[in-house]
């Protein structure tokens, strides 16, 4: 069988605890905020020109607009998010991010500007029959999902029996299901 599994709990904007108070006066000073980005639809995705668009990146040009600065993101492998924050490699996440214990001691977190909840998608052909979470829970099912996200590790606790596809993005995982794989 195939089941998309996946989570966006809250969005909001997370900083690195150690740069937090040291933030905001070298982004005015290099003039540019830097905003590292996973690939995730509608929050921030691509559009059929190549342009950053979703409502992280409206956040983050409206956040860019108010300090007078320009506006740059780094797509980021959603796995490696929190550690390139760390390293520097951008200022801030804009995203849909579970605020956990683990991660609030690494990352400052706002308040969320929008909450969601868990969801599964399954093939209708392939699952037809499967109406508990239990029957979910067997060798001969495939569970894809997005690497690092809370979601695919909720999933991994909830069916341990199942074998996992873990993909970079949502869309890569969500095709996965569509596919029949």
């Amino acid at each position: 069988s195939g089941l998309l599994f996946g989570v966006l709990l809250t969005l909001g904007i997370t900083t690195n605890i150690s740069s937090a108070a040291d933030l905001m006066g070298d982004i005015m000073k290099k003039g540019v905020l830097t905003i590292g980005v996973g690939s995730f639809v509608p929050t921030a995705m691509r559009d059929l020109k190549g342009k950053m668009v979703g409502n992280a990146v409206d956040v983050g040009n409206k956040i860019a607009k108010d300090l007078g600065v320009r506006v740059e993101y780094v797509p980021t492998a959603w796995d490696g998010i929190i550690p390139a924050l760390l390293s520097g490699k951008f200022d801030t996440i804009i995203s849909g991010m579970t605020i956990t214990a683990k991660r609030n001691l690494q990352v400052n977190f706002t308040l969320p500007y929008l909450h969601s909840g868990l969801g599964m998608a399954s093939s209708k052909k392939i699952a037809s029959g499967m109406s508990t979470m239990a029957a979910y829970n067997k060798k001969s099912v495939s569970i894809a999902c997005r690497r690092g996200s809370t979601g695919c590790s909720f999933a991994m606790e909830l069916f341990p029996k199942a074998k996992f596809m873990r993909f970079d993005d949502d869309a890569q995982a969500a095709q996965e299901v569509i596919n029949g794989n």
